[in-house]
Formats: C-alpha cells, sequence, structure tokens
C-alpha cells in the first residue's frame, strides 16, 4: 500500500536509538547517534537482536555485520531513508 512505501521513506533516527539503547541495555540519551554502535558496546549477539528489532519495527533488513561496521545510527537512518526513496 502507497502509505507503507512513504512511512519507509522517513525512517526515524530516533526509533533506530530506541531499539540501539534497548539491545544495549543504556538510555537514548547515552546513545550518540554519530558513534558508531559497535564502539557504544554492540557486539555480535547484540547485533543479531538490533537486526530483529529493526527488521520487525521497521521493516528493513540489515545484516548484522553492518552494525557491527563503523556506521553510526545518523548513517544508518539516513541510508536506509535514502534506500526506500
Amino acid at each position: 500500500p502507497a502509505g507503507a512505501a512513504v512511512q519507509a521513506t522517513h525512517l526515524p533516527e530516533d526509533r533506530i536509538i530506541a531499539h540501539a539503547a534497548q539491545v544495549l541495555g543504556t538510555t537514548v540519551d547515552r546513545v550518540d547517534p554519530r558513534r558508531p554502535l559497535r564502539d557504544l558496546g554492540l557486539d555480535s549477539l547484540m547485533a543479531v537482536q538490533l537486526r530483529r528489532l529493526l527488521e520487525q519495527d521497521l521493516g528493513v533488513q540489515v545484516p548484522a555485520s553492518r552494525l557491527l561496521g563503523r556506521e553510526s545510527t545518523a548513517a544508518l537512518a539516513a541510508e536506509l531513508a535514502g534506500a526506500h526513496a
């Protein structure tokens, strides 16, 4: 449906941060959107959990290996939004 396509083009960074905070066991204000998730303490098991949450909530598939790379939540949100535009 068209509504789903519109929603997918505006993936909210705050929801990605909220999921990252949940997996990291911290609060959203402690997740710096400019820092890579692995620098914030994300490990491989957490990356799998985060990948599952993003897929369930936002309908996007992100490889766990990518979440463990040098990508920040801000860059991830921008790239995912661009991929669904």
